[in-house]
């Protein structure tokens, strides 16, 4: 009688740039020990195109800033590349001298380059923050939850940020981030981006009902877990 396997499922991960990037170590730290298959893509846009057509799993989008470093070598011309990981590539591939690129410790291993400085960052205490985007990703209970991204547009009235923000910690809701940007074509008209901290997932939406009423375009852009992965 032929045994039972088990079939398992590599994730497949979207990173933007190339093998070695800080997006590659961003997908091994947060899924852990599981095995996935990194697929580069060169642009977000290709990142998110993989997404949306199915071709990959989960996405992972970052920034990252150092340029203040290296104020202190006016000796060294700055050029910007489209990806990190494969600037260091290149580096290796073609055996150039007197070029350096920002990388990860992953890159420099991968390519067998040497490191010559770390931790380059221009603020210590900042830190990158990674999305980790899926099309079809496992559902999340209202009790899980603890973590929403949205998005409402304002005029620019007085008052009219204050009133939202206060009827927000009314239901005991915390903002972590809020970003504002000017609605293209409509005058004096701004786009709010705002991240909250959720405690009591009712609270939380029954603020979005208190909040409907003096905005516009309220939308939600996720609910999700805050993420508790770092690493160097």
């Amino acid at each position: 009688m032929p045994g039972f396997g088990r079939v398992f499922f590599m994730e497949r991960i979207a990173i933007q740039g190339g093998y070695g990037v800080f997006h590659e170590l961003a997908a091994h730290k947060y899924f852990g020990g599981e095995e996935i298959e990194i697929l580069p893509r060169e642009t977000f846009r290709d990142l998110l195109s993989s997404l949306k057509q199915r071709k990959s799993d989960y996405g992972i989008m970052a920034i990252l800033q150092c340029s203040r470093y290296f104020d202190q070598f006016p000796q060294i011309r700055l050029i910007e590349s489209a990806d990190t990981a494969l600037s260091a590539k290149e580096i290796s591939d073609k055996q150039l001298s007197n070029i350096g690129a920002i990388a990860s410790r992953l890159a420099a291993n991968k390519y067998n380059l040497d490191i010559l400085a770390e931790g380059i960052e221009t603020n210590k205490m900042n830190y990158t923050r990674f999305l980790i985007l899926t099309e079809n990703g496992k559902s999340v209970s209202a009790s899980e939850i603890n973590k929403s991204s949205i998005h409402f547009a304002l005029a620019h009235k007085t008052g009219s940020l204050s009133k939202i923000l206060s009827i927000l910690s009314y239901y005991g809701l915390n903002l972590e981030k809020i970003q504002s940007m000017p609605i293209i074509g409509q005058d004096w008209e701004y786009q709010f981006y705002v991240d909250l901290e959720i405690d009591d997932y009712d609270l939380y939406k029954k603020s979005l009902e208190a909040i409907k009423p003096f905005t516009s375009g309220l939308g939600i852009m996720g609910e999700y877990v805050k993420g508790s992965v770092y690493f160097e």
